[in-house]
């Protein structure tokens, strides 16, 4: 069975949408769209007109959505707390964040993901404005969106690289480049140890320039990192993706500054990304995001998620909708066949019985012709044969020599006034009587007995047992006696 997932990447220049098919052996590209916010029509609501053509043009009804938010919007820190369970951390997150937050701790979304745990754990916490977020659900809702989780542009393609790639490639930075911004991120033994994001101020299309003022902050990212784990940090490559990736001179002065070896992000040599590209024209570096985004959740890899934690329904929903109402519809009528069946099985039960009825009612009409009122003929019937047996029962049955109310009238008056005694039933058969009560204490008990030892009617009196009711904090008990020849 395969499933669909639309990876929709939004960034600070435009919006990425593609749409993938996964099945057990492997994963195909459908559709892809980009959609640049400088061409709608209306500046000031770039987000939506975007969002709604990228989801339009993509196919989106009934897939399961992933979506990346411009990494611009999104605070990253790194802090080391003594917890290893992920509950306690999120318990104690916000405190430890609220001090190194340009916002109020109340207004953010926190997330984190763990870099390494010995004695302490090591974290990358990441938060975002509710505002700037919501907003974005928002526009997200009005499309049919109800993303599976929403994470923050740039990880997703680090993710992929450090989770496992043919060239073995495990201590390396990757640069995701914007417009306004770049993401950058520095990864140890396959693991992502530090995110930031870069301001940048040279304007587009001075690569030269633009490379210069990028390496001067993955410097300083360098140096943070090694202050922070207390080891040198020697990359074996820098990765480009974004904007520029593919310029030359951008590359190269990267490359030449650092004197690292730099490359453009290549999706087939440098992740496990296995996405077969349908014929034509591939995607360009605008889809790598969406792409690796689609890649991070079929290789089972966790991101922050800023979304509303829902997904597991939704994604269930999303992807078995039309087998959902299928089954819904089946199993509908399957309750109402099987609602006809019962219903015909009581019809015919209704008229045994009422054929019995009938049987019973003759039966008693020939056995006592004299009989004029009739209303339980079965009842009737055994107590006329009780009476003709010499069996005595309760006090409504003829032949009884001692009635039940004089039993209980006998009771009540050997039992002293004040006595701590509740009596809670009383059943009386041919074999004697059972007393059940509530008391506050044993000894009681012991002292209703003896009390009712000498009772005119009573005789053999036993406590059968006696059990301390924890709930009613009341001690729980039953006498057994034997009916005396006046009682029987």
């Amino acid at each position: 069975m395969s499933s669909r997932i639309l990876a929709l990447d939004i960034r600070e220049a435009g919006a990425c949408a593609v749409m993938i098919r996964t099945g057990l052996k492997e994963s195909r590209l459908e559709r892809h769209v980009y959609v640049d916010f400088a061409d709608a029509p209306d500046p000031e609501h770039s987000l939506e007109w975007a969002v709604e053509k990228a989801v339009a043009a993509s196919g989106a009804a009934g897939a399961y959505s992933l979506v990346s938010i411009p990494p611009s919007c999104v605070s990253f820190r790194n802090i080391t707390v003594p917890f290893k369970s992920r509950k306690k951390i999120k318990q104690i997150l916000a405190f430890e964040l609220e001090p190194t937050l340009p916002f109020e701790i109340d207004k953010v979304i926190l997330d984190f993901m763990t870099v390494g745990q010995q004695d302490q754990t090591d974290l990358i916490a990441a938060a975002v404005e509710k505002q700037r977020l919501e907003h974005i659900l928002h526009v997200l809702d009005q499309n049919g969106i109800y993303p599976g989780y929403v994470t923050t542009g740039g990880l997703s393609q680090a993710l992929c690289v450090a989770g496992g790639s043919d060239s073995g490639l495990k201590n390396f930075i990757f640069v995701d480049n914007d417009r306004s911004s770049a993401t950058v991120c520095i990864a140890v033994s396959g693991k992502i140890c530090l995110m930031r994001t870069l301001r940048k101020t040279v304007r587009a299309g001075d690569h030269v320039a633009s490379a210069k003022e990028l390496c001067a902050g993955i410097r300083r990212m360098i140096s943070a990192f090694e202050t922070i784990y207390d080891m040198e940090f020697e990359p074996e490559k820098l990765l480009i993706s974004g904007l520029d990736a593919n310029a030359p001179d951008f590359v190269s002065s990267l490359e030449n500054t650092l004197e690292i070896g730099a490359s453009c992000l290549d999706l087939q040599a440098d992740t496990d990304l296995n996405i077969i590209f349908p014929e034509g024209p591939e995607p360009g570096p605008e889809a790598t995001g969406a792409l690796c985004l689609a890649g991070v959740e079929t290789a089972g890899i966790r991101p922050f998620n800023f979304g509303r934690r829902h997904s597991a329904v939704e994604k269930y929903w999303s992807e078995n909708r039309g087998r959902i109402i299928t089954t819904g519809v089946l199993c509908l009528l399957v309750f109402i066949l099987f609602m006809s069946r019962v219903a015909t099985e009581v019809h015919f039960l209704e008229k045994q019985i009422s054929a019995i009825d009938s049987a019973i009612l003759e039966q008693y009409r020939s056995t006592f012709p004299g009989e004029q009122r009739i209303v339980d003929p079965l009842k009737q019937m055994r107590g006329k044969l009780g009476r003709t047996e010499g069996e005595e029962g309760f006090a409504d049955q003829a032949g009884s020599e001692v009635l039940n109310i004089d039993i209980l009238y006998d009771i009540s008056r050997l039992i002293p006034e004040g006595t701590d005694v509740v009596i809670t039933r009383f059943v009386r058969d041919s074999e004697g009587i059972q007393i059940s009560g509530l008391s506050s204490n044993f000894n009681t008990v012991d002292d209703v007995k003896v009390h009712l030892e000498s009772s005119q009617y009573l005789s053999n009196l036993s406590i059968s047992s006696a059990n301390m009711d924890k709930r009613a904090e009341k001690v729980r008990f039953r006498i057994k006696a034997d009916l005396t020849g006046a009682g029987q």
